[in-house]
């Protein structure tokens, strides 16, 4: 449903309950392909790079190449500033989508934060039918064509379920706090409670129950959408089809070596100093190749490797700007009799559009036995999650 339809300058805005859904179905009816979703937000740095992060983690795709863009006038930072902190966190964010930023002109979805003295622009009945309306919306953006079950049904459950299977605080609450007392609440090596390992038991057991009695549903539309299996949910943790054993000669940490990269950021006078050299560039050679238990020699496919001067403590991370370096490794299979035309192509291409084909998405979510064969497998080997086969253009190889 939608609320309010109006002009703003060349701009048709509608006020819906539901802006996802209202943007696709104006995709759909219409034809209109720039649909943009918008939501008014404080003035403040902070708040600006969490809501950016936020509106678009919940957006985003698989896949899906994004580009933040930052117009008009603000207090205490740069537009810049929000654009480059905004990216960062939303890479961070969308990791398991295999999301990336993309390029302004050809993006997958364009984030972009304008500041407009928006209520100077309504007269007083629109104002005050904003501040009741539109306002408790953004606050509390719940779709009515969703039927949201209660989540204390599910706490309620969890819990009980811990009691039935043996948890108690009389034979397990000293145990766990012993162990745990040498640890902090951020240690990333802090050792799981036997009470988390039971909830962990009840959780798995009441998505199992969902899975068999409610529908697998589509938030972006009504469309039908099918169940197939648990790795759509992102539900599996461990692979039972890659288990170490546990001695020192086979655990993997021992048997790798991976290159230890170090960046001396003081070492250049200014920031324009520093972006304009190449001296501090990693070797690329030792990252690709990495050394294994004994004679064995390993090749890195595939990799994301991000590197920031680090901030004093009493300073923000993009309080100020400084000095970021980031690179991706990409592998591709290529036909030989295909390699000295595809390398002369590309010596002259710019990558940072992105001109290479993505590797796709979902590699996380398939066990390695399931390689090749399993439902698991088929699921993701479709182009939605980019997966293409052999891939050629008539003018380049994208």
């Amino acid at each position: 449903k939608y609320q309010v339809i109006r002009r703003d300058g060349s701009l048709i805005v509608v006020d819906a309950n539901d802006p996802v859904f209202t943007s696709s179905a104006i995709n759909l009816l219409f034809g209109i392909e720039r649909v943009a979703i918008a939501k008014q937000v404080k003035n403040e740095f902070k708040t600006v790079v969490a809501s950016i992060t936020k509106l678009g983690s919940n957006l985003l795709l698989k896949g899906d190449k994004f580009y933040v863009k930052v117009e008009g006038q603000s207090k205490g930072y740069l537009p810049k500033d929000v654009e480059f902190a905004a990216t960062s966190s939303l890479i961070e964010k969308t990791t398991k989508l295999g999301a990336k930023p993309g390029t302004e002109d050809k993006p997958d979805k364009l984030v972009t934060l304008t500041e407009k003295k928006f209520l100077r622009t309504l007269g007083k009945q629109k104002t005050l039918q904003y501040h009741q309306e539109i306002v408790p919306y953004l606050e509390n953006p719940t779709p009515e064509r969703y039927d949201f079950f209660d989540n204390s049904i599910t706490e309620a459950y969890i819990f009980n379920r811990i009691l039935e299977l043996g948890w108690s605080p009389s034979l397990h609450y000293e145990f766990d706090k012993n162990k745990d007392m040498h640890y902090t609440l951020h240690d990333s090596h802090r050792p799981e409670k036997l009470s988390e390992k039971y909830q962990w038991i009840a959780l798995y057991e009441f998505l199992a129950y969902l899975c068999d009695h409610y529908e697998y549903g589509n938030q972006y539309s009504d469309d039908d959408n099918k169940y197939e299996g648990p790795w759509q949910g992102l539900y599996r943790d461990i692979d039972p089809s890659y288990l170490n054993e546990n001695s020192p000669k086979n655990v993997m940490g021992d048997c790798l070596s991976l290159p230890i990269i170090n960046i001396d950021w003081e070492q250049y006078a200014t920031n324009k100093c520093w972006v304009s050299q190449e001296g501090d560039m990693p070797d690329f050679k030792g990252i690709l190749q990495v050394n294994g238990c004994g004679e064995r020699k390993w090749l890195l496919l595939d990799g994301y490797y991000n590197f920031m001067e680090p901030h004093p403590p009493e300073e923000e991370p993009y309080e100020k700007y400084r000095k970021n370096m980031w690179f991706m490794i990409h592998s591709y299979f290529v036909r030989k009799s295909d390699t000295d035309t595809l390398f002369a192509w590309l010596k002259k291409q710019n990558f940072m559009d992105l001109r290479m084909p993505e590797r796709g998405s979902g590699y996380g979510d398939i066990f390695l036995g399931e390689y090749f064969w399993s439902p698991a497998f088929n699921y993701y080997n479709r182009p939605y999650y980019g997966r293409n086969d052999w891939i050629k253009s008539e003018d380049h190889f994208h």
